[in-house]
C-alpha cells in the first residue's frame, strides 16, 4: 500500500484522561486502522501524556507529541492541531477530538468515498449526541451533505463536525491551509470554512460519530461566542462585501430574538436572500432554502420559551418549515 492511500489520525488532548481511552478505543476496533494516529498533549496536568504513552506500548501506530506547559489558562488547540498536520505522514488526514468516539465503519467509509471522488478534498459524516454511555444517544445531530449547501452553510456555523472529517493531506498543502491561532475556541469553524471556500466537500450520510455532550466543553465559554461571531462576520464579509448587525443577529444561530426583533429579521433575511442572488453564483434554490433554514432556526429558538407550542410545531412540521409557513405561525404567536 502506497501513502496516497494510507491515513493519518490527529487528535489533540488537554486533561483528557477521562474520556480518551473510550476515544482510541474507538479508533483500535475500526474496520481501516490509521496508517499512524498522532495524539498531541496539549500540556496537560492529569494523565494524559501516560494513557497515550500505554497505548503506544502494544499499538505502533499511536503516536504522543507533546507541547511545551501552558502559561496560565491560555488555550492552544489550535497550536496542536498545526503541529499534528505538521506531523503527518499521509494522504489522508481524520479528525477526532478526545472526548469523541466513532464507529468501527467511519474510515473505511470515507477512505472509500474519497477513492471513489477524486475532486472531493474533504468529506464529514453526521452525528450522534450522547451524554454518559456512547450506546444511549440523545439526539441526532445533522449537517447538509452536498458541496454547494455546505459553502453557503459556512455563513452560518461549520460545515463539519470536526471529529467526523477526512481531508487530502495534497490540498491542504497545496493551498497553504492551517489552523489560524487567533481563532481559539472556533479554530475548527475558521479552518473547515476555508477549506470548503477552496474545494468541493461533502457531508457523508451515514451517522459514524458519537458526539459526546458535558458541562467542560469550550462551547459553553463566553469566548467561544465571541470567536464564532467574528468567523461569521468574516465569512459573510468576504463573500458580500459588509456584515450588517442585523445579519449578524439572523446568522448566528446561538442568540434568541424578541419578537419585535424576529419580525425585523424576516425583511433582513429577505434583503439577505436578494443580495446573495445578486452577488454570488449559489443557485436561487439553495439559497432560498439556506434563507428559509436559517430564518425558521431562529423563530424555533425564539419560540424555545414556550415548550408546548415548539412541541407543536414539531408535530405538525417533522422537516423544516418554509419561510412562508414560518411566517404565518409567527404571526399566530404574536396575535
Amino acid at each position: 500500500m502506497n501513502n496516497s492511500t494510507r491515513i493519518t489520525l490527529i487528535i489533540p488532548a488537554y486533561n483528557a484522561a477521562k474520556y480518551l481511552p473510550a476515544a482510541i478505543d474507538s479508533i483500535i476496533d475500526q474496520t481501516v486502522l490509521p496508517d499512524e494516529c498522532i495524539i498531541v498533549d496539549d500540556g496537560s496536568i492529569d494523565h494524559t501524556a501516560q494513557i497515550v504513552q500505554n497505548y503506544a506500548s502494544q499499538y505502533r501506530f499511536i503516536r504522543l507529541l507533546t507541547l511545551p506547559p501552558k502559561k496560565g489558562a491560555e488555550r492552544r488547540t489550535a497550536q496542536a492541531l498545526n503541529t499534528a498536520l505538521n506531523e503527518a505522514h499521509y494522504e489522508f488526514i481524520a479528525w477526532m477530538d478526545a472526548d469523541d468516539v466513532c464507529l468501527p465503519e467511519r474510515l473505511e467509509h470515507q477512505l472509500s468515498f474519497l477513492q471513489q471522488h477524486p475532486d472531493v478534498v474533504a468529506c464529514g459524516t453526521q452525528a450522534v449526541a450522547f451524554h454518559n454511555a456512547w450506546y444511549k444517544p440523545t439526539r441526532k445531530l445533522q449537517l447538509p451533505v452536498d458541496d454547494e449547501w455546505l459553502k453557503l452553510f459556512c455563513l452560518r456555523q461549520s460545515p463539519f463536525f470536526q471529529s467526523s472529517v477526512m481531508a487530502r493531506k495534497s490540498f491542504l498543502h497545496a493551498h497553504a491551509l492551517h489552523y489560524n491561532e487567533q481563532f481559539e475556541y472556533a479554530e475548527d469553524y475558521e479552518f473547515f470554512s476555508r477549506v470548503a471556500q477552496k474545494g468541493k466537500v461533502v457531508n457523508l450520510p451515514e451517522f459514524t460519530l458519537r458526539y459526546r455532550m458535558h458541562g467542560e466543553q469550550s462551547i459553553k465559554h463566553t469566548a467561544f461566542e465571541s470567536a464564532v461571531v467574528a468567523v461569521i462576520q468574516r465569512n459573510v464579509s468576504e463573500l458580500l462585501g459588509n456584515c450588517s448587525h442585523e445579519v449578524l443577529s439572523l446568522l448566528n444561530h446561538r442568540t434568541t430574538l424578541t419578537p419585535d426583533e424576529l419580525t425585523q429579521s424576516f425583511d433582513t433575511a429577505a434583503g439577505l436572500q436578494h443580495e446573495l442572488k445578486q452577488k454570488t453564483r449559489f443557485s436561487p434554490k439553495v439559497i432560498d432554502a439556506f434563507i428559509a433554514y436559517s430564518w425558521n432556526r431562529k423563530l424555533l429558538h425564539a419560540l424555545n420559551t414556550n415548550p408546548v407550542w415548539v412541541k407543536k410545531i414539531s408535530r405538525q412540521q417533522p422537516h423544516l418549515l418554509s419561510t412562508l409557513e414560518a411566517t404565518q405561525l409567527l404571526k399566530i404567536k404574536l396575535k
